[in-house]
């Protein structure tokens, strides 16, 4: 019998995934906080950590890879090249690149390593990615445009670690036995800046409004609440009064509703001045509630699925979809096939399967609330983890072993970075700061990012910035004390 446990591809992610894990752990063991990890957020490296109460918000960005590297091969050459771009248009930043293991570690030291690099080396790796990475037409020609010399300073200042996960797991275990690193931030003062912040709020303004509200008297005689239960969750109707309310004309009422409405007295009146009458304010956010996941349930969204089978999936009519789930709302994607491991939507990962004890589908879905303040009405959107069996929301898993679920995947995991990245993600997908068009719908509801929220406070964003912070502390403190 033979039984590789180095091999298969199973294997190889598990034991990548594990060493990403111990990678973590030795950054915060150095006192840096995880604030982005490529598991949630597609478009950024790896991983990237930050130590904000020394360095402001500058970020380290790290590239973990559990395989032999080459520095000749394509995909790490375009890895390189791209951060590179990044280098570029964002300033210097920390660069490190983890691997258990590199091939011709002499050529690599010649590059990377400061005591013995060659500049004729660092010209042939520079010339190597011009002409094997696969870049996008603009980003090869981004490249011939760029100066030798800036990709030096790139290269000088990018660290590659050789690390085995075991020698990772010692270093990291010394540093949790000193407090070399450690900081406790509960009781460390920390001073901010007495300068204005944006701040980023997760929730945008309703306008414009629908135009018209229509208004009907029902047919009590045949007419009972199970008719709610026949329309799709996200009609934007409601019931009240022996009336039915709705943002939608006569001619697109369901046959329920159609059949228990006297439509010849049906009748468009002002949304807003309805709206606005206290006694109307719950109907108002309901019918805004609905006719907006009626509109993104029936939106096209490009996908991208990462396959374990040959098969081709197809989109279909239900897939974005609407879960009212304990007297909430949610937006989730449906996923394709459990065959099929992992699903982004508009470039960003937002469902996964999980192979355990039992097979499930995690979504990462949008939990949405309709509010009024001062006479205008306001969609919050919080990012929230929903389960499935089989990646539909007809296999919803729901009470109890949901809850064991949203235990195991804790909300408090994700950093402020990675919920904002996955807000804004969500923003896309409803539409907020879409350019309203000339021939736009009376009844479309536009929702606007609010542009002005700001605070008289920020946290540094630099290391100048900190220590001149700290310095202007420490003077003051000494002041009080004399």
């Amino acid at each position: 019998m033979f039984q590789n446990h180095e091999g298969g591809r199973e294997v190889n992610f598990q034991h990548s995934e594990d060493y990403k894990d111990q990678i973590k752990l030795y950054w915060e063991a150095r006192g840096y906080d995880l604030v982005e990890d490529s598991v949630d957020d597609n478009d950024t490296a790896d991983l990237v950590f930050r130590k904000t109460h020394e360095h402001g918000d500058e970020d380290v960005y790290v590239e973990a890879k559990y395989s032999k590297v080459s520095r000749t091969n394509d995909g790490f050459l375009t890895e390189v090249g791209r951060y590179f771009f990044r280098y570029l248009s964002d300033g210097p930043f920390e660069f490190h690149v983890f691997a258990r293991d590199l091939s011709n570690i002499s050529a690599w030291r010649k590059i990377f390593d400061p005591g013995i690099q060659r500049d004729s080396a660092v010209r042939e790796f520079y010339e190597r990615i011009r002409e094997d990475a696969n870049f996008q037409p603009e980003e090869k020609q981004n490249f011939e445009e760029a100066r030798f010399e800036k990709f030096l300073d790139f290269v000088s200042s990018t660290k590659i670690h050789k690390a085995s996960y075991e020698v990772l797991k010692m270093d990291t275990d010394r540093l949790q036995n000193t407090d070399k690193y450690q900081i406790n931030r509960f009781i460390s003062e920390r001073e901010p800046l007495n300068e204005a912040s944006q701040l980023n709020a997760n929730f945008g303004r309703l306008d414009p409004l629908p135009t018209n509200l229509y208004v009907g008297f029902l047919d009590s005689s045949v007419f009972d609440s199970s008719v709610q239960n026949t329309i799709p969750r996200t009609a934007p109707f409601w019931f009240e009064n022996n009336r039915v309310y709705s943002l939608r004309p006569p001619d697109e009422f369901p046959r329920p509703v159609e059949r228990t409405t006297e439509m010849d007295t049906v009748s468009a009146e002002p949304f807003n001045s309805w709206a606005q009458e206290p006694e109307n304010k719950l109907g108002a956010k309901t019918l805004l509630m609905k006719e907006i996941c009626r509109t993104t349930v029936t939106r096209e969204f490009s996908s991208t699925f990462n396959k374990n089978a040959s098969e081709e999936y197809y989109e279909s009519d239900d897939y974005c979809q609407c879960v009212k789930y304990r007297g909430d709302y949610y937006l989730l994607f449906k996923h394709p096939s459990l065959a099929v491991e992992t699903q982004h939507v508009e470039d960003q990962l937002i469902t996964k399967v999980f192979d355990e004890e039992d097979t499930f589908v995690r979504h990462r879905s949008a939990k949405l609330k309709v509010h009024d303040f001062a006479e205008k009405f306001y969609l919050s959107i919080l990012v929230r983890n929903h389960f499935t069996e089989s990646g539909g929301k007809r296999t919803l898993i729901r009470g109890s072993s949901r809850d064991r679920l949203t235990d195991k995947f804790n909300q408090n995991d994700y950093t402020n970075s990675q919920a904002f990245s996955e807000y804004r993600h969500w923003r896309k997908i409803l539409g907020m700061d879409k350019t309203a068009s000339a021939d736009a719908d009376e009844q479309e509801i536009g929702l606007k990012r609010i542009g002005r929220l700001s605070v008289g406070k920020r946290p540094p964003e630099d290391r100048q910035e900190v220590e001149e912070r700290d310095t202007s502390q420490q003077q003051k403190q000494l002041g009080d004390f004399q």
